[in-house]
């Protein structure tokens, strides 16, 4: 949770994305519901400041929809 965050450089934060996407992927729905903050935790990523750390969630959306 800690590598996604807005402190750290973006080579870091990419990979946090790429290990809560896999994460999310394989919890599914029903761990969105056990455990909303990994779903919270996507949101975010889609409402970063930094493009292609949007282009991430947005592709995780595409994929997992």
């Amino acid at each position: 949770m800690d590598m996604s965050s807005l402190k750290n450089p973006l080579p870091k934060r990419k990979k946090g994305n790429r290990l809560l996407m896999s994460f999310a992927k394989q919890i599914s729905e029903a761990g969105f519901d056990k455990e909303p903050s990994v779903l919270k935790l996507v949101l975010a990523i889609c409402h970063d400041n930094n493009y292609k750390i949007r282009m991430d969630g947005a592709l995780f959306f595409k994929d997992y929809l």
